[in-house]
């Protein structure tokens, strides 16, 4: 057996289609594969151009061929071929006689099912691309050192890192705050070694600095051999949701005080009813006392009238005031106030300092209930600076006005050089019930009725303290 026929039959023997053809397209050569395929004879194939048993009259767009016999050397190719609606995969070479490339080989494996799994493949990645940049939640992807891989629109939004922001970070960069790092740090190296899903809830912080309070669904992915290789997060910010959930037990709690107060005020307001009628008989016969004891009973009177009005202001707090508004100067507010904790402030060894501020502060509220407010945020002050270890405490009392957008504000600023508010708890200092202090030394009342107060005259209250600055108490009134 010749050479030739060894050849022959090699190709005959191929699984995919082998043909070979001369510079001119015309098919010397043609397997049984390819026969089959094409539903022609060895006898009618031969001597034909190749595209004719394609269906074409001309060579097909992109044919290898011309490629070859300029080259000299072998090329592969894809080719789509319309009547068919199939996809073939061509590597064709050429055969060289004296250095002259005399005729072209060509191997056709049809790749039609390939090509449309790498379709259906690409479309799937593409759809599951835009559903996660289309879901209304954060979904974040960490790679197997934990840091950002992909990063959704939502998450975006939630956290305000774009993705090229955020890509390559590790969550403690951005946005795990460091008091929540040991709560988080647990949670990770569990989804790390491959533990079961886990849904957790917990503050997080974003871009500029706010605190939120996030809902977050977590699960390791492995690969064949169980290694994690990534951890997918979905996360949903629940700020307002939980805000809303905390007002409405708030409402609940200053409901249950003012029923309390309700139920107290009577027996509170008998017995000061009481000591104010006596001192005004005593003070009858006035011509029979001593300054001393007129001005005692004086004062008597005077702050039975405020316990009076401190049990009305109680069950009132938690809805707008039905008392008058008049217009008050804020200083002289604030001087009372000081007044009444002139013995506390004194033995404390507290340096107190009102600073003039912007203009003449009237303004039109509730003197009364603006008095318990300012007393409330400088007890604060005081029970911080007993913590302080510096020698000198101080606090400074100011005024101010504010430009909000087109709005005006009157700012009335109490500041006190006392240890910084833990960030953790700066959110939640207003909250009924809530207090640092020991056992019978704080109800946690003062700071949520104050709050309560500010808002019922159209303000609020602002916390400031940051570290290596003074503990700001910002008492905010709408011109």
């Amino acid at each position: 057996m010749s050479s030739s026929e060894y050849c022959e039959r090699f190709l005959e023997s191929f699984p995919d289609a082998a043909f070979v053809v001369d510079a001119d397209y015309t098919i010397v050569f043609l397997n049984e594969s390819a026969r089959k395929l094409y539903g022609v004879s060895k006898k009618t194939a031969v001597g034909q151009k190749c595209f004719e048993i394609y269906g074409e009259s001309e060579p097909c767009q992109n044919c290898p061929v011309p490629e070859v016999l300029e080259r000299g050397l072998p090329v592969e190719k894809e080719i789509y071929r319309k009547n068919e609606k199939a996809w073939h995969l061509l590597n064709t070479f050429p055969i060289v006689k004296d250095s002259d490339v005399v005729l072209i080989g060509t191997l056709s494996r049809d790749i039609t099912s390939t090509k449309t799994a790498e379709k259906i493949l690409v479309d799937f990645n593409y759809n599951i691309r835009k559903f996660i940049e289309r879901m209304p939640v954060g979904f974040i992807l960490w790679d197997e050192d934990f840091r950002v891989s992909m990063w959704n629109p939502a998450a975006e939004k939630i956290f305000g890192y774009t993705e090229g922001e955020a890509r390559g970070k590790h969550p403690y960069e951005i946005i795990v705050p460091e008091d929540m790092i040991p709560n988080t740090e647990t949670v990770k190296q569990k989804l790390q070694n491959g533990s079961d899903s886990s849904h957790r809830t917990g503050e997080n912080i974003t871009k500029d600095g706010q605190r939120i309070y996030c809902s977050w669904l977590n699960t390791p992915i492995q690969d064949a051999e169980g290694k994690v290789i990534s951890v997918l997060s979905i996360a949903q910010d629940l700020t307002l949701e939980r805000r809303m959930q905390n007002e409405t037990i708030r409402s609940a709690q200053l409901a249950s005080i003012g029923q309390l107060a309700a139920s107290v005020a009577h027996e509170i307001n008998n017995p000061i009813n009481g000591v104010i009628n006596y001192s005004e008989m005593l003070l009858n016969d006035r011509h029979k006392l001593e300054p001393r004891q007129i001005d005692i009973l004086e004062r008597t009177i005077k702050e039975g009238e405020r316990v009076a009005a401190i049990v009305k202001s109680l069950l009132n707090f938690a809805r707008a005031p039905s008392e008058s508004m008049v217009h008050h100067d804020i200083k002289e507010i604030v001087t009372e106030a000081i007044e009444l904790l002139k013995p506390e402030i004194k033995k404390e060894g507290i340096d107190i300092r009102m600073i003039d501020g912007e203009g003449s502060p009237v303004m039109k509220c509730n003197p009364l209930q603006i008095e318990q407010v300012v007393i409330n945020i400088l007890k604060n002050a005081i029970d911080a600076l007993n913590e302080n270890t510096q020698e000198k405490k101080e606090i400074s009392i100011s005024c101010r006005y504010e430009e909000v957008g087109e709005e005006k504000e009157f700012v009335l600023a109490i500041e006190n050089n006392g240890p910084m508010i833990p960030l953790h708890l700066q959110g939640k200092i207003f909250e009924p019930f809530m207090t640092t202090k020991e056992i019978g030394t704080g109800t946690g009342l003062g700071l949520g009725i104050s709050l309560e107060i500010m808002r019922n005259h159209g303000g609020t209250i602002r916390v400031k303290s940051i570290p290596g600055e003074p503990t700001e108490m910002a008492l905010v009134f709408p011109q």
